[in-house]
C-alpha cells in the first residue's frame, strides 16, 4: 500500500475496508504495469539481501490484491496472502493462482503457531499512521511472531523519508522508532536501506536464524547476542543502516 492509496487512519474498520475493496476494484496500486522491475527488486532487496531460501514458506501479511505474494511465488517460495479486505482477495485470486488467499486480521492471523519460515510484510498501514506504538501496531507485531517457526524470518518493508515528518494519511517514521518497534517481539538483525524503501530483517529471539556471515556490500549480516541491551542493539542497527545508506 502506498500513501496515495491508504484510508484515514482514524477512520472506522467498516469505512476502512471499503475503501480498499474499491482501491483493489478499480486497479490497486499499478505495480502490475511494472512487473519485471519489481521482480528484479523482490530478487535484490528481499531474497539476496536477506538470504531467503526458495522452497521456505512464505506469508504475506497484508497482501491486498497479491501481487507481491505472487513474485515470492514465481521465484519458489510456497506463498500465502492474508488481507481484511474481500475485495483484494478476491481479485488476488482471480489474477493469481500459484499462491493461496484468506481473509483475514493481520493482528490475529487465522494460522497455528510456527507456520511458515518467513513472515512477510510490505507497507501495511499500521507502520505509517501518526502513532506508531499504538495497540494495534503491538498486536500486529506479536501476530506476526507467533505464526513464524524457529529459525524464521521477519521481513517488514515500507516506505518512509524517515525525518518524522509526513501528511495525515502516512507519517515518514524514523528507522530507529522501527526498530524499537519490532524489537519487542523480536530481533532485529539486518537493515537494507535504498533510497526511501527500508526493509528490517527480524528472528525470534529464542531461535536464531542461520545465515552464510558474507557481506552483499551494504552491511555485515552479523547479529547482536540474544539478551544484549536494547540501546546497543538498536546502535549496530542504525550503524548498518548508515553503511548502507552510504554503499548506495
Amino acid at each position: 500500500m502506498t500513501s496515495a492509496g491508504q484510508a484515514p487512519p482514524d477512520a472506522p474498520m467498516d469505512v476502512v475496508i471499503e475503501h480498499y475493496d474499491q482501491q483493489y476494484a478499480e486497479g490497486g496500486f499499478g505495480y502490475g504495469a511494472q512487473r519485471d522491475r519489481w521482480a528484479a527488486w523482490v530478487r535484490r532487496h528481499y531474497i539476496d539481501e536477506f538470504e531467503l531460501r526458495p522452497g521456505e514458506t512464505l506469508l504475506d501479511v497484508g497482501c491486498g490484491d497479491g501481487f507481491w505474494t505472487d513474485l515470492f511465488a514465481e521465484a519458489g517460495f510456497p506463498s500465502t496472502g492474508v488481507d481484511f479486505s474481500p475485495g483484494g482477495i478476491e481479485v488476488a485470486r482471480t489474477a493469481y493462482p500459484r499462491p493461496t488467499f484468506l481473509v483475514g486480521d493481520a493482528e490475529d492471523l487465522p494460522f497455528a503457531d510456527d507456520s511458515f519460515d518467513i513472515v512477510f510484510t510490505r507497507a501495511i498501514s499500521h507502520l505509517s499512521r501518526p502513532d506508531l506504538f499504538t495497540d494495534a501496531s503491538r498486536r500486529l507485531m506479536a501476530s506476526m511472531r507467533r505464526v513464524l517457526r524457529p529459525g524464521g524470518l521477519i521481513l517488514i518493508s515500507f516506505y518512509s523519508r524517515r525525518d518524522g515528518g509526513g501528511t495525515p494519511e502516512h507519517a515518514w517514521h524514523r528507522v530507529s522508532d522501527l526498530v524499537r518497534l519490532i524489537e519487542g517481539v523480536a530481533d532485529p538483525f539486518h537493515i537494507d536501506v535504498t533510497g526511501n524503501y527500508v526493509q528490517i530483517g527480524a528472528q525470534r529471539w529464542d531461535a536464531p536464524r542461520a545465515r552464510s556471515g558474507r557481506t552483499n556490500g551494504a552491511s555485515r549480516r552479523t547479529s547482536p547476542t540474544p539478551g544484549s541491551s536494547a540501546r546497543g542493539t538498536l546502535r549496530r542497527a542504525l550503524g548498518r543502516a548508515r553503511r548502507a545508506l552510504r554503499g548506495r
